[in-house]
């Protein structure tokens, strides 16, 4: 049975199935345009339907694909006298923070979604304002196995060989990094929050001035199978609907 809505235009009466899916994938917003077409044939208004709902498909469910497999660079970090944690896709621009903190006695958190299929980059700009002791502590682990650290693995600590530092900004000249001990070390004892196998590091130079670290992130530039497979879904959903129109 149809009901007719409207001069030439024509909606096949259902029992909400469609209606349901359609509200549940976020085309609300999209509502009168999928099922107000200007068809003169209630065959053809159904035909017109399926395909927007098949194109709407296909590309919410590659969106959501792509986003369901994005990687989070976590923190846990701490320094004296205080810092801000930036992610940038260059080595030498700062890039956008997302973490800070302004008492070394206090683990600050922190969390980010890298920029998939480049190459990421951690940036620290810590500071002293209060003069000596000085000193930044960090832990930082990744979400999945789509990007890595220098050292191969998902997980990173304030010491290891990968960090580079400057004291004239991202990308600037670098500098030699003093390791000034494990966490738990004196002055500034055990931070929690931190591994015991982090270390405190600071660099030489004029100690009430800023320091600037970068960790780099690795990643592949082809993207994972799984995205792979559901922007594919999306683009064949794509093509379908662009045939089913010229037919």
């Amino acid at each position: 049975m149809q009901v007719k809505t409207h001069p030439k235009t024509y909606v096949p009466k259902t029992d909400g199935l469609w209606c349901k899916l359609g509200m549940s994938f976020g085309f609300a917003g999209t509502w009168k345009i999928v099922w107000k077409t200007n068809a003169r044939h209630p065959v053809d208004a159904q035909r017109i339907i399926m395909n927007r709902f098949r194109l709407g498909f296909g590309v919410g469910l590659a969106l959501a694909g792509a986003s369901a497999y994005a990687t989070d660079l976590n923190l846990a970090a701490t320094a004296d006298d205080a810092f801000t944690a930036f992610v940038s896709t260059s080595a030498n621009s700062v890039g956008g923070s997302f973490a800070s903190g302004n008492s070394w006695s206090t683990t600050f958190t922190g969390s980010t979604t890298l920029t998939p299929g480049v190459t990421n980059y951690l940036h620290i700009d810590a500071f002293d304002v209060a003069g000596a002791p000085s000193m930044f502590i960090a832990e930082l682990g990744l979400s999945d196995a789509d990007f890595w650290f220098d050292n191969n693995t998902q997980s990173a600590l304030t010491g290891d060989a990968a960090w580079t530092a400057s004291t004239v900004g991202f990308g600037g000249t670098a500098t030699t990094i003093d390791n000034l001990g494990a966490n738990g070390s004196s002055p500034w004892g055990s931070r929690s929050g931190i591994s015991s196998s982090a270390s405190f590091i600071w660099t030489p130079g004029t100690v009430a001035d800023h320091r600037y670290f970068t960790l780099r992130i690795n990643t592949s530039s082809v993207p994972e199978p799984a995205s792979l497979a559901v922007i594919g879904f999306g683009a064949a959903i794509l093509l379908r609907r662009r045939k089913s129109s010229k037919a």
